[in-house]
Order: C-alpha cells, then sequence, then structure tokens
C-alpha cells in the first residue's frame, strides 16, 4: 500500500474518532439533561436508575474515545514526519491534512 492512501485511511480514521468524541459529548449533556428533568418531575426510582445507568456508561466512553483518538493523532504525526517526501500531495489531500491539523490543536 503506498504512502498516500495510508494517508487518506489515517485522515478518515482521525476524522471518524472526532466525531464518535463530539458525539458522546453531546450524548452525555442529553443524557444528563433528561436524568435531572426525570428527578425534578418526580419519575420512578426505578427509570432515575436506568438513566444513571445510561448517564455512567456514556462517562466512562469519552476517556476511552479521547485515548484512542490521541493514539491516532500520534500516529499520524509519527507517519506525516516518516513520509513527508515520499507523499505526492494534491490540493484535497492538503485540505483533509489541514482539517486534521485543526484536530491535533484543539486535542493537545
Amino acid at each position: 500500500m503506498d504512502n498516500n492512501t495510508k494517508l487518506k485511511i489515517r485522515i478518515n480514521s482521525l476524522k471518524r474518532l472526532k466525531k464518535e468524541y463530539l458525539y458522546y459529548n453531546k450524548e452525555l449533556i442529553d443524557n444528563e439533561n433528561k436524568l435531572n428533568n426525570m428527578k425534578k418531575d418526580g419519575m420512578d426510582e426505578y427509570d432515575i436508575k436506568k438513566q444513571q445507568g445510561i448517564v455512567d456508561e456514556t462517562k466512562l466512553m469519552i476517556p476511552n474515545v479521547k485515548k484512542r483518538l490521541q493514539d491516532r493523532i500520534e500516529g499520524f504525526e509519527i507517519f506525516i514526519q516518516d513520509a513527508q517526501f515520499d507523499l505526492n500531495l494534491d490540493e484535497e489531500t492538503m485540505k483533509e491534512i489541514n482539517n486534521v491539523s485543526e484536530i491535533l490543536k484543539e486535542e493537545h
């Protein structure tokens, strides 16, 4: 597999993990809001416990996804350093790398 193909795979992987990370953060906020509303409305204790379980599960997923994203970012940085002279970068690929650079800035 040539380096340009590997680069595209790494870029797409980073974008997917960033989406996943953002999704879990949004899901956590939504589930916490739902839990708070359930408590405020005096819902059944069983339902509240179930919702609390959902919130706790989501909280567990965030560090996992963040760690995987950080690992992929580090791998991407190493790949770029190692392969920089072998890459034939077109304009579209440069845009993708710039987007990944934004991910790097946000996460570090």
